[in-house]
């Protein structure tokens, strides 16, 4: 897992670095878990945000993202705070 947390950082790194002038949106999920969509996952501008979160709201965060302009050349964190222990708040990034 290092390995690939090491490239998928130069990558994004490349990304900001080299492609200013591109539409991109890079999503960071938390850790995925498989279970059904809660619907109380959020996208944060928080880049620190940690947490659980269920590849079904991931899918559907990242179908939303694609749709919002807002979401133009941003770094998102993906995370559902409904399953921190105790509930954690992060600030949700407005689509």
């Amino acid at each position: 897992l290092k390995e690939a947390l090491v490239d998928k950082t130069k990558a994004e790194n490349l990304l900001l670095k080299y492609y200013t002038n591109s539409d991109y949106t890079i999503i960071r999920p938390g850790g995925l878990k498989d279970a059904p969509a809660t619907g109380k996952a959020i996208l944060t501008a928080d880049t620190k945000a940690a947490g659980a979160i269920h590849r079904a709201d991931v899918a559907s965060l990242c179908v939303d993202a694609l749709y919002s302009k807002k979401c133009s050349q941003k770094v998102l964190s993906a995370v559902d705070p409904s399953l921190a222990d105790p509930p954690t708040s992060f600030e949700a990034f407005a689509l």
